[in-house]
């Protein structure tokens, strides 16, 4: 994938950047679809090729189990599926990535009563606290 990108213009600094990023949010947010067919590039005659990778997280935070399954069984059981079945050797392989999550952010996960809110907050906890 990387090389048909930088056929198109994509530096490899950049691509590994990006990958670094999005990786890290499906490491985040347990995104279990994350495929080579689901990035989009936007083409215009005046600027570069701008990869898109920020969408279609419909199958994040667990959605993919029944609600009956206990949180922390669905979080064992999501798999990264782009370049390894882990999302922390994905993430390792992608380069390193960091974000700064705001406490306001965390209070509102603490204050939601879902099951993606208690999953997304537990994620954090583990790689960022």
């Amino acid at each position: 994938m990387k090389k048909e990108l930088a056929e198109i213009g994509f530096s490899e600094a950049e691509l590994d950047s990006i990958f670094a990023r999005l990786f890290e949010i499906d490491r985040l947010t347990l995104n279990v679809d994350r495929h080579w067919n689901n990035f989009g590039i936007i083409f215009s005659k005046d600027e570069p090729p701008y990869l898109l990778t920020l969408f279609d997280f419909g199958y994040s935070l667990g959605v993919t189990f029944p609600r009956t399954m206990p949180t922390h069984v669905a979080i064992r059981k999501s798999k990264a599926m782009t370049v390894s079945k882990s999302f922390d050797k994905q993430c390792e392989l992608a380069g390193t990535f960091s974000f700064d999550i705001q406490d306001s952010f965390i209070e509102f996960l603490k204050n939601r009563k879902t099951r993606e809110a208690h999953i997304f907050l537990s994620r954090i906890n583990k790689y960022y606290n």
